[in-house]
């Protein structure tokens, strides 16, 4: 007897690490859902159930998941937050609407995301629930204040949040990347002056780090480990920020 094929979904799945995450849980095996706000293209056409959704509202995205479930055979057993909000600045002169924006998408969706399918994890008995971070939840960045501080609130929430479902078979954990080289990252460096090889080799002048292994990291290597976070290899693992970047947060 067969057992049946993984359903998961991913958030931000259309593009950069969602897109990579898709593409790695597609390999596995699995049926997979797409959240974002632009359809996916490529070789995700045609391959993926999709909804165009905000994470921040709460209520469109429980609709979603239930829409997306009936296109998957059922309700997700493995939800991928990866939708994320980072725009650079500085706390101490930017609009406060700023910080609120990076909130209601980096900690406040990540909620939105995961809420609406733990009661179908509850009562099976199992799920898996991760969460895209950054290495910023742990290190404090010139000019992201907003997008570390929202990152490191979503850390502690995810802890609290295993502490909670463990017992219900529910494993809850992150993965932080480093700097990676994703659009939304190259966009960040044209807005803050910042040449790509700076990032691995440091900057000094603005309390910057390097990057230890010597390159940036690729999509699908934080694809690779939101892989084994899913898997039954992972199955005792609960609460834990898997650091994906090369030794750059050291």
């Amino acid at each position: 007897m067969t057992s049946e094929p993984m359903r998961s979904l991913v958030t931000g799945g259309s593009q950069g690490i969602g897109q990579a995450i898709t593409e790695k849980l597609l390999e596995d095996g699995g049926r997979v859902a797409v959240i974002d706000r632009q359809e996916p293209s490529g070789r995700l056409r045609g391959r993926v159930a999709f909804a165009a959704c905000d994470v921040s509202d709460a209520a469109a995205m429980e609709q979603a998941a239930l829409a997306l479930a009936k296109e998957l055979g059922g309700p997700a057993d493995t939800v991928v937050a990866n939708a994320g909000r980072c725009v650079s600045g500085r706390l101490a002169s930017d609009p406060v609407d700023n910080l609120v924006s990076h909130f209601q998408v980096n900690t406040v969706g990540v909620l939105n995301t995961f809420r609406p399918h733990i009661p179908h994890m509850r009562a099976q008995g199992r799920g898996s629930l991760i969460a895209i971070t950054s290495n910023c939840a742990h290190k404090a960045r010139l000019d992201l204040g907003a997008y570390c501080a929202t990152k490191a609130a979503t850390k502690m929430m995810l802890e609290c949040l295993a502490l909670e479902l463990s017992a219900d078979g529910i494993r809850v954990n992150a993965v932080a990347p480093g700097s990676c080289d994703t659009e939304m990252q190259r966009r960040q460096w044209e807005e803050l002056g910042v040449p790509n090889d700076r990032q691995i080799v440091g900057d000094l002048a603005s309390y910057r780090s390097g990057i230890p292994a010597g390159r940036l990291a690729a999509p699908r290597d934080i694809a690779e480990a939101v892989g084994f976070l899913a898997s039954p290899a992972a199955d005792f693992i609960r609460g834990v920020t898997l650091v994906v970047d090369g030794a750059q947060s050291l």
